[in-house]
């Protein structure tokens, strides 16, 4: 999308009200209600973006998907005792989604490799799978996980 700066306010608001007034306000309701029945899970869906600071021209995007993961996590301690679940998926690069021309970011690498993208459907699966075995946390595919375990500590906190 550009610089944060650029992008007209109301569609920063929106990206805000999505991503994190949205998945607190959700999981508050329904939180509240699963905590009352002693049983239930919460999937959110953040991304991989909210692991990594600094990526340019998706300023508040990753912010947004920061505050998700970190909710997500927060949740899960808080809701164990009571016995409801809570999965953080963060997925990286999906095809078939508007993020790849929205966020600018056509010649990164994980776009040009055949087999790093993967397809809603598969972060989908790969998501009810991760929720219903427990997990706090999934990051959909191999590679991802590499990235994350691997690669994102030799990133600088700032990427050019």
């Amino acid at each position: 999308q550009g610089p944060s700066v650029d992008i007209p306010l109301n569609t920063l608001n929106r990206m805000i009200q999505l991503n994190a007034v949205s998945a607190s306000t959700l999981t508050h309701l329904y939180g509240r209600e699963m905590k009352q029945r002693r049983r239930g899970r919460i999937l959110m869906l953040s991304s991989i973006c909210g692991s990594v600071a600094g990526l340019p021209s998706v300023a508040v995007y990753s912010a947004t998907k920061a505050f998700e993961n970190s909710l997500g996590l927060a949740l899960s301690k808080e809701m164990e005792p009571h016995g409801v679940g809570v999965t953080c998926v963060m997925p990286g690069a999906v095809r078939d989604t508007e993020f790849k021309s929205r966020s600018k970011s056509e010649q990164a690498l994980c776009w040009r490799l055949p087999f790093y993208t993967k397809t809603p459907a598969q972060v989908a699966d790969m998501a009810v799978r991760a929720t219903l075995r427990g997990d706090t946390e999934s990051t959909p595919g191999w590679q991802n996980r590499v990235f994350l375990k691997v690669m994102k500590p030799a990133l600088p906190q700032r990427i050019h």
